[in-house]
């Protein structure tokens, strides 16, 4: 019995902790960024070339938006202290429309929408270096620099969001279709575990020790057991003892039960037992072949290790009845 409460304490474990870890996570998620738009520049290479005749310099810029909204009329003003703009171009996600202003020493990009995820990459070519000065404002925010370590923990913290997203609900979905095949399990396991006194008696009784299995049986209905396989067998104990009335009434009460499978091989058998002691042949052959039918191994085992059957293995009927040796 212990391992059976084991069992059953794991189950409801593993239920509890599942609840709990859906009610953690979505107390506790980190919040994505799915509600608003984050506008984002960052500042790329910037060096110059110095040749006999010329001397040049370039710069780039990206500029994002990195949230999980639309960014409406995006405006970009980039400027260089000191630098002309010699020329200018952009790298665009196709779709993006740009408008563009320029002057000598910076230029001012516009864009209708900056989708979630886009990017415009800005490349100068500069008379002589120097670092850009950038703002971005949209409809509702403004840009920002973006910080490379505080993007990739917003990716990795969405990664695990997005993650947690599937495989918390999934979890908490394969535990609730689970829990019908795990509550059938637990209870057979029931069943298997508290069949110890079931099992002795069974013993006792195939092999003639009627009156000791009687005993244990009722005790294991006393003790609250009341399914079909006991009550059959404590039935087939007074059958054989001669109390044909509480026999039959015992047997009434298994059949209550519905039995299925096994267990109605069980009460089957046991009610087959009767009809060969009370003469009864054609009706017991009956019964029993529709036990075998219903649990074949089990049930020729038990044939041929009952007492109560012994005088019957040598006949052609129960030869032809239990065939070889399953």
């Amino acid at each position: 019995m212990q391992w059976k409460d084991t069992l059953i304490g794991a189950v409801l474990t593993l239920a509890v902790t599942t609840a709990g870890g859906i009610a953690v996570y979505y107390f506790t998620k980190e919040p994505e960024y799915k509600a608003k738009e984050i506008l984002t520049y960052s500042i790329g290479s910037t060096g110059e070339f110095s040749g006999e005749k010329e001397r040049v310099a370039f710069a780039s810029v990206a500029i994002s938006n990195r949230g999980g909204k639309a960014a409406n009329s995006v405006v970009a003003n980039i400027k260089f202290d000191g630098s002309a703009i010699k020329d200018l171009t952009t790298v665009l996600v196709p779709g993006i429309v740009e408008k563009r202003s320029l002057s000598k020493n910076g230029a001012t990009l516009a864009y209708e929408r900056l989708l979630p995820g886009e990017t415009v990459t800005v490349n100068v070519l500069l008379d002589a270096p120097s670092k850009p000065v950038v703002s971005i404002r949209s409809d509702e925010t403004l840009g920002s620099i973006e910080n490379r370590d505080s993007t990739a923990a917003n990716t990795k913290r969405k990664d695990v969001n997005d993650l947690s997203a599937v495989l918390v609900p999934a979890s908490a979905i394969f535990l609730a279709a689970m829990f019908p095949f795990l509550f059938r399990w637990t209870r057979k396991l029931n069943g298997m575990t508290s069949t110890d006194r079931n099992n002795a008696a069974f013993l006792l009784l195939h092999n003639g020790l009627v009156m000791d299995a009687e005993r244990i049986l009722r005790s294991a209905v006393e003790a609250g057991r009341y399914d079909a396989i006991v009550l059959s067998n404590l039935a087939l104990c007074n059958g054989l003892s001669g109390d044909h009335t509480r026999a039959s009434a015992l047997f009434d009460a298994a059949e209550f039960m519905q039995p299925k499978g096994h267990a109605a091989a069980v009460v089957g058998f046991n009610r087959s037992v009767i009809l060969l002691n009370a003469g009864k042949r054609a009706q017991a052959i009956a019964e029993l072949r529709k036990a075998i039918s219903l649990s074949p191994k089990d049930l020729k085992r038990y044939c041929r290790l009952s007492v109560h059957l012994k005088h019957e293995m040598e006949t052609q009927e129960f030869k032809d009845l239990l065939g070889g040796k399953n």
